[in-house]
């Protein structure tokens, strides 16, 4: 009786944690890759995150695919070259960048900002053109 008990228990524990889960959700974007601080024409950062623009806004835009790793960070899979080169994103304090409200709501949030700092760039070949894997705060 006790293990029918025990077995009974792990496995309500087990079936809760995943019907609570939160599923993998990744949205296609264009953003512009540039610091904000320099008018987004430099750097390795992010500016002006859109959901299915057609066309380029500029030279520096790239398509990527944005997907929330529940745990507080958030893999981005660039699908076109970026217009510079670099080990590292980076960003200084003062320039977080939110996205959009048509943006959060894809993944379910009131906010997403993308927290800067240096995050290491991957350019591992299952993603095409690199990832990188940064810090967001949600709402």
């Amino acid at each position: 009786m006790k293990k029918l008990l025990l077995l009974m228990m792990i496995g309500f524990v087990f079936f809760n944690n995943i019907a609570n889960a939160r599923p993998t959700i990744t949205v296609k974007l264009t953003v512009e890759i540039g610091r904000p601080k320099h008018n987004c024409l430099k750097g390795l950062w992010f500016c002006n995150p859109k959901i299915d623009l057609e066309g380029s806004m500029s030279g520096r835009a790239v398509r990527a695919n944005f997907t929330d790793n529940g745990n507080g960070t958030m893999t981005i899979n660039f699908l076109s070259k970026l217009p510079e080169s670099g080990a590292n994103f980076f960003a200084d304090n003062d320039e977080p960048v939110s996205l959009s409200r048509d943006i959060c709501s894809k993944f379910g949030y009131n906010s997403i900002i993308l927290v800067p700092g240096s995050y290491t760039f991957s350019s591992n070949a299952s993603s095409g053109w690199g990832s990188v894997t940064v810090k967001i705060l949600t709402n």
